[in-house]
């Protein structure tokens, strides 16, 4: 926060989003998303925060990213969800980990799943079920790891996989 001031910041404990630094970013993402937070001083939330997300233009996104790359933090995560967004993880959590956990939770077996992902958090989902799919507008990195390339999400990706599965079978 002392070095990049104008970069907004949600922190995910539990149930809770807490935002010590509100920007327009921050307000456009918790309202698009239909987040409810908690506005509050950095050194009033609580310790123990499993995610914080940060939201800035491009330019300083850039900018973060080769500064925390200076640092070292071998104990955390650090990548990108959208050009915008760049997100602090304990190691290992991905949504890849979270499929493979789910199916175990509900005894499928993971030969049975489709993941389809926009964007570098969705990496390890991709590659991680049976069948991965990229969305048309997502980075090359990502379309590179997945089965195949479908529609764009703004041209209803998910009707377009499910529609190209179930004809699969006919």
């Amino acid at each position: 926060m002392e070095h990049f001031p104008t970069v907004g910041i949600e922190m995910l404990k539990g149930d809770d989003i807490f935002v010590p630094v509100m920007t327009q970013m921050i307000h456009d993402h918790v309202v698009i998303e239909n987040l409810s937070h908690i506005e509050m001083p950095l050194e009033q939330i609580p310790t123990g925060c499993i995610k914080v997300l940060f939201a800035t233009d491009e330019k300083t996104m850039d900018e973060l990213i080769e500064y925390i790359g200076n640092k070292d933090y071998k104990h955390l995560d650090f990548l990108r969800s959208a050009k915008e967004y760049y997100e602090i993880l304990p190691p290992g959590v991905t949504k890849g980990s979270a499929l493979v956990k789910l199916c175990e939770i509900l005894d499928v077996d993971i030969k049975n799943t489709i993941a389809v992902g926009d964007y570098n958090n969705d990496i390890q989902m991709i590659m991680n079920a049976n069948l991965g799919v990229a969305v048309a507008n997502a980075p090359q990195e990502v379309k590179d790891c997945a089965d195949f390339v479908t529609v764009s999400n703004d041209q209803n990706a998910i009707a377009a996989v499910i529609d190209k599965v179930l004809n699969e079978f006919e």
